[in-house]
């Protein structure tokens, strides 16, 4: 890798100053990147006294070439991602989560992925769970999709992939220009409705979908390179009954959506559901049944967690076309990014 190698920008949103202790960890490990052209952008969505305490803790640790931005306009995360993109000077461009933590070499990895190959417009990277509490690793990989952790798909290897999750994502600057930036349809928009009311009335895929559509207008390839890591936090509360049927529901329901919104030539390089079903059925609870006679209280709760999992992911996928369906619309609007728009600040 030559000395600087191209620039990175990394783009970070988060919404309520309750975050705040998990995007200062998050800054930190870009602090630490062995890449060293690297531009962060943290964008607060709606919150003026988030934005100050970033800004602030910026300015007190001197992270380098760190941009803070308030996103006071159109609610949502996908609109706070696209005010970054507005404002990101890099090459390429990337998105983290603010749970997550990036690894020493993430950048470096990840900007290596995109020098050793031309034809590869995105790179979509691992997510490890770092749990609340080492004791809840009980719970099945199988199921490591419902809080953002990517154990599941059991890729080892560099693998062309539709869908770069946004927790550990990225795009060349042309793959945004050409396909445009993320649907403000899709994705939360906290402040409309109660949270909790948000979290089951609104469908997420706002990542999946640009992912499929950059695959379709530029014509080359998204890949998932598992060296490219993140540890994600998983709270307890991710794993209560209530979070797991939640999560499964917008899961089912973002399925679906994507099997309406491209071809099944086109997703052909998702990870099946039926795949995944099939791993569920044949390995994850036979094993569940054999584990009664060794942990029955951890048998218990795998079974639960499956169970529900399962059950509200089929409920999601069979009811989309009922439920605030996005595409009832002819089209999903999509923001373009302005011509000349690197670094409008």
């Amino acid at each position: 890798m030559a000395d600087t190698g191209p620039l990175l920008s990394v783009i970070i949103t988060s919404y309520t100053a309750d975050r705040l202790n998990d995007v200062c960890a998050l800054l930190d490990s870009m602090k630490v990147q062995s890449h060293p052209n690297l531009e962060t952008i943290f964008v607060a969505e709606g919150s003026r006294q988030l934005h100050d305490q970033a800004r602030r803790y910026g300015e007190k640790t001197s992270i380098r070439n760190f941009v803070v931005l308030l996103n006071d306009g159109e609610p949502g995360a996908s609109a706070a991602r696209n005010l970054g993109v507005q404002h990101a000077e890099g090459d390429i461009i990337a998105f983290l989560d603010d749970d997550v933590v990036a690894a020493p070499d993430w950048a470096e990895e990840l900007v290596r992925t995109y020098l050793e190959d031309d034809s590869v417009i995105g790179v979509a990277g691992a997510a490890e769970p770092l749990w609340e509490d080492s004791r809840m690793d009980w719970f099945p990989v199988e199921l490591y999709w419902i809080f953002g952790c990517t154990g599941w798909m059991g890729w080892e290897a560099t693998t062309e992939t539709g869908h770069a999750p946004t927790m550990n994502a990225s795009y060349r600057r042309e793959a945004l220009e050409m396909a445009g930036l993320f649907s403000t349809v899709l994705g939360l928009q906290r402040g409309k409705w109660s949270e909790g009311l948000t979290k089951w009335r609104e469908v997420g895929g706002e990542d999946g979908e640009l992912s499929m559509r950059v695959r379709r207008v530029t014509g080359k390839r998204i890949v998932f390179n598992p060296k490219v890591r993140v540890s994600h936090k998983v709270p307890k509360s991710k794993l209560a009954l209530g979070a797991i049927a939640q999560r499964s529901w917008a899961v089912g329901r973002e399925r679906q959506m994507f099997r309406k919104l491209f071809s099944s030539e086109e997703r052909k390089v998702l990870y099946g559901e039926f795949s995944l079903l099939r791993r569920i059925l044949t390995r994850l609870l036979p094993d569940i049944f054999t584990g009664f006679l060794k942990d029955p209280v951890i048998a218990w709760r795998r079974l639960q967690v499956t169970g529900v999992s399962l059950c509200f992911a089929g409920l999601g996928f069979c009811t989309f076309p009922f439920f605030h369906n996005p595409l009832r619309q002819k089209e999903l609007p999509v923001e373009r990014l302005t011509e000349g728009g690197r670094g409008g600040r």
